[in-house]
């Protein structure tokens, strides 16, 4: 657009300079305690009330969750009030995905460790790394685990484990002894609910897996290699907790929704959970994250659970109204407001949502009329042939589709999109028999 212009999002920053400021705060109540005699050159005050450590932010695609995480960035590194006394980190994952393989592999697939590795990648990039010497040696303690189950798979008798397993190799077995963590027996019904089409080992056979990997490792590798997700998560979290002494360190999360799947994010809510008292969490995603509730056909185990009330706060980012539309087209075009008949118009067209809103002050800083924006024209058409009312269209379709395309999971997200544009007008039942659904 040329020019970043933030709008509105008022409670939202004002929370995030109340939860930084009590951090920052705190921070000075602890270089008081451990240097007495520096801290009494300094002005007493008293301890600041506590604030939330965790911020979510969600919404659909176009609300601008993007622009006010970005804008929370700037606060922490440019805010007078906390110059020199914070560290920040900004981790886009839809950008991390473009650059990691084991990213693009669809929601639902991507592992645990595949998020720590990528999260610790950008804590080394940010020359932070001499801080997670655990996590490093953690991930070689794990290597080394997973080469005596190998070895000692090869050295192993015949008849020791059952031949389905053997098959596995020793992240398949860590993967197999996973379903049952701390489980003695397992009623051999359940276990072919769970595992179905993907192993098919007895009772006895998990069993025999389970004794086989004990007898080959130490009470503490074991440990490791039964749960590594929680372990490293755990040693990557006390690393962000050494780090934050040295300053007030605050993480953003961006389209956090890329890598938001229970088993991937219970790990990187253990990461947060162990990061201290001096770390601030911001993440930004579609879903919401504090409530509990089905999702996708499993139960989902919200952010309230694991969190005191006054260490989380949670809200939705609404639309834009009447006034903060015409409010934002007043600073894109200072000496050309829109009129509140120009604001309705646009509010109708948008929908309210800041993504579409953006794009339509384009076309407006750009000359074209509200009437054109707002409608399909013939006229007026653009160097690439189209209108301003299709520019419009096609930036926003551009970024809500992006989703749709990459993965073979988004397939069936993308035919159902066809399948929309197919239908002239609402018809349910129709669109159930093209997509072969039944819900």
């Amino acid at each position: 657009m040329g020019t970043d212009i933030f709008l509105a999002r008022t409670e939202e920053q004002r929370q995030f300079r109340r939860s930084l400021s009590a951090l920052t705060a705190t921070k000075s109540t602890w270089t008081q305690r451990q240097l007495p005699t520096f801290a009494k050159l300094l002005p007493r005050s008293e301890p600041p009330e506590p604030e939330s450590r965790l911020l979510l932010f969600y919404g659909p695609g176009g609300m601008g969750k993007t622009t006010l995480t970005k804008r929370l960035h700037a606060l922490a590194q440019d805010d007078a009030a906390f110059q020199g006394q914070v560290n920040t980190l900004f981790l886009d994952w839809e950008q991390e995905q473009k650059l990691t393989v084991d990213l693009q592999v669809g929601h639902d697939n991507i592992a645990p460790d595949t998020v720590l590795r990528v999260l610790h990648r950008s804590l080394v990039k940010a020359a932070w790394g001499n801080c997670f010497g655990e996590y490093d040696q953690a991930r070689k303690e794990l290597a080394a685990a997973e080469d005596k189950i190998n070895s000692a798979m090869q050295g192993q008798p015949e008849n020791t484990l059952p031949e389905q397993v053997s098959r596995l190799g020793a992240k398949g077995m860590a993967y197999l002894i996973r379903l049952y963590v701390g489980v003695a027996t397992v009623p051999q019904e359940a276990l072919e609910s769970t595992l179905d089409s993907t192993f098919k080992v007895s009772a006895e056979g998990l069993y025999q897996t389970r004794q086989f990997v004990q007898r080959a490792l130490t009470p503490t590798e074991y440990e490791l290699y039964e749960q590594p997700n929680e372990r490293l998560a755990e040693a990557l979290g006390a690393g962000l907790a050494r780090l934050s002494q040295q300053k007030t360190l605050v993480l953003l999360f961006d389209t956090y929704e890329i890598v938001d799947r229970p088993d991937c994010d219970y790990t990187l809510r253990r990461v947060m959970q162990t990061s201290g008292d001096q770390t601030l969490w911001v993440i930004a995603g579609r879903s919401n994250l504090a409530d509990s509730g089905p999702r996708g056909g499993s139960y989902f185990r919200g952010y309230k659970r694991d969190f005191a009330e006054n260490q989380l706060y949670d809200r939705a980012l609404s639309e834009f109204g009447l006034d903060l539309i015409q409010q934002y087209f007043a600073q894109v075009t200072p000496d050309r407001p829109i009129t509140e008949a120009e604001a309705d118009a646009i509010a109708r067209f948008s929908l309210g949502i800041p993504f579409v809103i953006r794009q339509a002050a384009v076309m407006w800083r750009e000359g074209k009329p509200i009437e054109e924006i707002v409608a399909p024209t013939a006229t007026t058409p653009l160097g690439s042939g189209l209108t301003a009312y299709d520019q419009v269209i096609k930036t926003t379709s551009e970024r809500f589709l992006v989703h749709c395309f990459g993965a073979p999971k988004q397939a069936a997200d993308l035919e159902a999109i066809y399948a929309l544009v197919l239908i002239r007008r609402p018809d349910a039942e129709l669109l159930r028999e093209m997509l072969d659904e039944s819900d």
